[in-house]
């Protein structure tokens, strides 16, 4: 049995890194599917030039927040754009690669060394924690962060010497740099330093040396670049009274289901009940307090699944740890849990269906992307499919600007979104515009921004606020956009217009009536029939239509008590944002 084992190894092996190279394939399609993204592109085409005060001129706040939230991603595709000269979206995709890369690998060698676990199967420890992956599928500093922090206990623990804890200690300082969430995680080094470490003295002097380096490193990174980093504890809490976004039970009743593909679901409460009953209470603590922990320090701000990537070593351990139960039951119980594993491994490789029967199906599918609950190993076809007609409608958008945008009289940009209204910016920097202080009248000052490359002028009607929820932007458009229009004397003007309704809601019947021209239509199949339609707001619908019709891009018309809290809404929002 031992030889049989042995000679399975290999096969194993490129099985997992064949399994693995499907599951990394979309990354090399990754794009912009949020205005957090183009937003940390446009503040590092800021810290490259210089010019960090002009990253928002209209919403400074919404600028500082990026800024001063995203700052550890931010210089690392600055500098990585001032090294190769790249467009920023490919300098996102090899940042996402390398640090997925990094995620998967720490993992991966903390299972080896500390558990014995063949690679082959720590990486499939990985695949049963997708987040991982389709984390990775976009741009984010989760993934960065999380690898460098899943790589700090890796060598911390494997070391436990004091040159491997400076060594974890600039690794969490990095993170933390990266992202704050990553000292979320720091209960886990002192659970391993209590049962690790030999004596009070030992763990006296590791903590003494990480503990400056910890804190020293971001507050370092920061002011290399004039701030400080305790700032972003306010901006942040600011943020999240803009955004009163109140996570609740449904929020953690989606991260609990799809945060796992299925067989996981199964494995991960026989891991953790495993350790319990063997009493394993470094394992306990590891993989149930420090979580508890991690997700209290959230509260209800924990808004998408790859806020939980911190988490992923803990999760793989329990997940082996559940693997290895299975295999040491016996009778009943062992046949009982090996037959739930094969219905949760063939509903893994079946294709995506919708479950009717659980409304929970459509709560996988967030701003992230889709997310299958049954055929979820198809998940990187449907990513990759998804993600190249965004890519599609972003090309359309960087060709218009390149093509509208020859000189002659000013040119009218409209985005009724957040993800076109950020992603507008992004291209207008890239193809050499820059924003402009002066020209504006004051009708537009709360809702429009110029552009200027040469003797080309841009103005770009913003008629999205950001951090507001539930607002209309048929409203702003009425009250800001129009009268800023009329005050430019560009009211009978021709705008480009970057929507995201759906194709079936573009006036395209009507739009030789109406002067609309559609630049760029998403497929009628870009949300699969399973998934949750709001996915088509990540779509760009793009069309050259009179300022007339910019309307029908917009909400729905909304009712005079909607209208009179939408219009107080934008007066008080566009004060807050200053």
């Amino acid at each position: 049995m031992g030889r049989s084992s042995k000679a399975l190894r290999p096969l194993a092996m490129v099985a997992s890194l064949v399994v693995l190279a499907w599951f990394i394939l979309p990354v090399l399609h990754a794009t912009y599917t949020e205005g957090f993204e183009p937003s940390i592109g446009i503040n590092a085409l800021g810290l490259r030039s210089g010019q960090l005060q002009d990253i928002d001129l209209l919403y400074p706040f919404s600028g500082r927040f990026f800024l001063v939230t995203r700052l550890g991603s931010t210089a690392v595709i600055a500098g990585l754009g001032a090294l190769d000269h790249l467009p920023t979206l490919v300098n996102f995709r090899l940042v996402m690669l390398a640090s997925l890369v990094l995620l998967v690998g720490a993992v991966v060698y903390l299972l080896a060394r500390v558990y014995r676990v063949p690679p082959a199967f720590g990486a499939l420890a990985c695949l049963l924690f997708p987040p991982i992956f389709e984390s990775a599928y976009l741009f984010n500093d989760n993934v960065l962060s999380a690898g460098l922090t899943t790589l700090a206990i890796a060598v911390f623990w494997t070391r436990l010497s004091l040159p491997a804890t400076a060594v974890a200690a600039v690794l969490m300082g990095l993170a933390a740099a990266t992202r704050p969430d990553a000292l979320f995680v720091l209960p886990a080094f002192a659970v391993l330093m209590w049962f690790e470490l030999p004596s009070w003295r030992a763990r006296f002097a590791h903590a003494l040396l990480a503990a400056p380096l910890i804190a020293l490193i971001p507050l370092g990174v920061y002011a290399a670049f004039g701030l400080n980093y305790l700032e972003i504890f306010s901006v942040a809490s600011r943020a999240i009274a803009l955004w009163d976004r109140q996570e609740g039970f449904v929020s953690l009743l989606r991260h609990a289901v799809y945060g796992l593909a299925l067989p996981g679901m199964i494995l991960l409460p026989l891991g953790l009940a495993s350790f319990l009953a063997q009493r394993r209470w470094r394992e306990v603590l590891l993989c149930i307090l420090v979580p508890l922990i991690y997700l209290a320090a959230y509260g209800r701000s924990l808004y998408e699944l790859r806020y939980l990537l911190p988490l992923a070593p803990f999760i793989a351990i329990a997940i082996v740890e559940g693997g290895r139960a299975v295999l040491r039951a016996r009778g009943l119980p062992r046949m009982v849990l090996s037959a739930a594993l094969a219905v949760a491994v063939l509903a893994l490789l079946a294709p995506p269906v919708r479950v009717p029967s659980w409304q929970i199906a459509r709560l996988g599918v967030d701003n992230d992307g889709p997310r299958p609950l049954i055929g979820r190993i198809w998940s990187p076809l449907i990513w990759t499919r998804w993600l190249d007609d965004l890519n599609g409608g972003i090309a359309a958008i960087d060709q218009a600007i390149e093509r509208d945008a020859q000189g002659g009289p000013p040119k009218v940009f409209v985005s009724t979104y957040w993800n076109s209204d950020r992603l507008l910016d992004l291209l207008l920097l890239e193809h050499g515009f820059a924003p402009r202080h002066e020209g504006l009248p004051e009708a537009c000052r709360s809702v429009a921004e110029v552009f200027a490359r040469g003797g080309t002028t841009v103005l770009h009607v913003r008629t999205h606020l950001p951090f507001v929820p539930g607002q209309r932007e048929a409203v702003n458009w009425q009250e800001g956009g129009l009268p800023c229009l009329r005050d430019a004397g560009l009211a009978d003007a021709t705008a480009l217009v970057l929507g995201w309704r759906p194709a079936a809601h573009s006036p395209a019947g009507t739009g030789r009536e109406e002067g609309v021209t559609e630049v760029f239509r998403p497929p009628g199949d870009i949300v699969p029939d399973w998934a949750d339609p709001a996915l088509r707001r990540q779509v760009y619908l793009i069309a050259q239509a009179p300022v007339a019709a910019v309307a029908r891009y917009l909400n729905a018309p909304v009712t005079p008590a909607e209208r009179k809290v939408a219009e107080d809404l934008f007066l008080a929002r566009t004060r807050l944002l200053q």
